[in-house]
């Protein structure tokens, strides 16, 4: 599939096995689709960086080929909001195909608002 693709089978997935319909996402006004959307987009170097240092925010997430089970931290531009346990990195691809189906969420977000 391409990436687009990718992306549209995320975004339905989120629709129906989590639940987050437009009426849930209506009630993330304060950009918060977008904000987690650019926290999935963050190359792996720079969430590395920019983290929560409490240790309940770090969990054991995804396999690295090399290393084994790598510890992912919550990034600090996290909505505040959300629970850690919706941060959930995979790979790169991954990470970016949920990226943006939450850009997609937002998108559709804004738009319903202009109507």
């Amino acid at each position: 599939m391409t990436g687009i693709e990718l992306i549209a089978a995320e975004r339905q997935r989120q629709i129906d096995k989590e639940g987050f319909f437009s009426e849930h996402d209506d009630e993330h006004e304060d950009e918060q689709l977008a904000i987690a959307a650019a926290c999935y987009a963050m190359p792996l170097v720079m969430q590395r960086l920019i983290t929560k240092i409490e240790t309940e925010d770090i969990s054991i997430r995804g396999e690295c080929p090399v290393w084994g089970p790598v510890k992912y931290a919550v990034p600090e531009l996290w909505p505040e909001s959300w629970s850690a346990v919706w941060w959930n990195p995979k790979d790169r691809i991954s990470d970016l195909v949920k990226a943006g189906a939450l850009i997609a969420a937002e998108i559709d977000r804004l738009q319903r608002i202009e109507k």
